[in-house]
């Protein structure tokens, strides 16, 4: 259990993550410069590599997509890579797209699962 899944999507990719031998993330993230604020679904402190589940609202409402360029660009320039997740991507797309992240970060993914 974890309070801070907002949807039972979020817990699914949490434990997708976990299961595969990441550790467990931390949830809901926030990043604020004292101007802008986000909160990352889940993600990892070090190497600072985030997750987000994006359900259908992401891309079919205008607001939320023009909304979502410019938190983006936010959380890239606090530093985080922060992986976008949708319906569509297998598990094994997923994983394969968090093992490349902590790998740029420098970090040795496990190669498990």
């Amino acid at each position: 259990m974890d309070s801070g899944a907002e949807s039972p999507k979020e817990t699914s990719l949490r434990l997708v993550l976990i299961d595969a031998g990441f550790g467990r993330p931390r949830t809901q993230i926030r990043l604020s410069d004292g101007v802008n604020e986000a909160f990352i679904d889940m993600g990892y402190d070090e190497p600072m590599v985030g997750f987000d589940y994006d359900g259908f609202h992401h891309s079919e409402n205008r607001d939320q997509y023009v909304h979502d360029i410019g938190r983006a660009e936010f959380v890239e320039r606090e530093g985080w890579l922060d992986i976008h997740v949708v319906k569509e991507h297998s598990r094994r797309f997923v994983l394969h797209r968090a093992r490349e992240a902590f790998a740029r970060r420098g970090w040795a993914p496990p190669t498990s699962a």
